[in-house]
């Protein structure tokens, strides 16, 4: 006995029905997730489905022009006798709602139902989740050891005399919990979040097995910056020349401009949401 259509399942006979592929698949991701499969009529008979040359590429195309956020589904082609079915299937979003051709649709029974405004704006409500360095961690603002010297520096920017309006104008301070990004930014010393370490090694040789030099950086984020420099620096040549003015020329091996641009992107863009999860309220 063939099974029928249901909440996890569609046939469709062929891909001349991608809107509606496409549709239900959102309604899918909305709910359960779901299978779709193409090459079989309503009631499951086989609709002798021939693909072409580029019609699964075509039809990968469509999914991401007409569904956000983009939908990335699992297909697979089969040989049945003289003809073809493709499998499509979807897991539940995690990221919900999913819309197709700018709208929203759920599975119920069946059917694709559009969704509602109230019900649209009780799944964004759901589902939406606060950047992570936004997150509040547990540790209390009272109990926070802040870098005196870090935060100075920039309290000059906000004429800012008291340190407790500085966080809370940073947005740092949630209620009276220290942000993931003020704790980053502002410790004295990192005993929290092991993958923001920086640790730089001077190899000998051409390899990393025998360490001429070696560091870890556990104090916040922006002074890893200048002590991965200052590392840097101690290990590379810098090179004077004196011509025909009283100053000498001096010239590092590397630029420091381009040095300075890689530590900063490899400390900005380093995923740091590896957190122990003890640390978040």
């Amino acid at each position: 006995m063939k099974k029928q259509e249901s909440e996890t399942l569609e046939y469709k006979s062929s891909f001349g029905e991608w809107k509606e592929i496409i549709q239900t698949l959102g309604a899918f991701a909305n709910r359960k997730g779901g299978n779709i499969f193409v090459g079989l009529d309503d009631n499951g008979n086989y609709a002798n489905l021939k693909i072409g040359k580029n019609t699964i590429e075509d039809f990968v195309n469509k999914i991401k022009l007409n569904t956000d956020p983009v939908l990335y589904p699992s297909i697979n082609v089969k040989t049945f006798g003289p003809g073809e079915i493709v499998e499509i299937a979807i897991p539940e979003s995690d990221n919900k709602p999913v819309f197709t051709f700018d709208k929203a649709f759920i599975r119920v029974g069946k059917s694709n139902i559009k969704l509602s405004s109230s019900e649209l704006r009780k799944l964004i409500k759901k589902y939406t989740i606060s950047d992570y360095d936004s997150q509040p961690t547990s540790i209390n603002i009272s109990e926070f050891e802040a870098d005196k010297d870090t935060i100075a520096a920039y309290k000059d920017s906000i004429l800012s005399d008291r340190e407790n309006s500085f966080l809370e104008q940073f947005n740092i301070q949630i209620k009276n919990k220290i942000s993931v990004s003020g704790y980053l930014c502002f410790t004295a010393k990192n005993t929290v979040f092991s993958n923001a370490i920086v640790k730089a090694a001077r190899f000998k040789g051409e390899t990393t097995r025998h360490f001429i030099d070696m560091k870890e950086f556990d104090s916040n984020l922006i002074k890893n910056v200048e002590q991965s420099l200052d590392f840097i620096k101690r290990h590379i040549s810098l090179h004077a020349e004196i011509k025909d003015k009283a100053q000498r020329n001096e010239e590092w091996e590397y630029p420091l401009t381009a040095i300075r641009e890689a530590v900063i992107n490899a400390i900005v863009h380093r995923d740091y949401s590896g957190y122990p999860p003890k640390i978040l309220m």
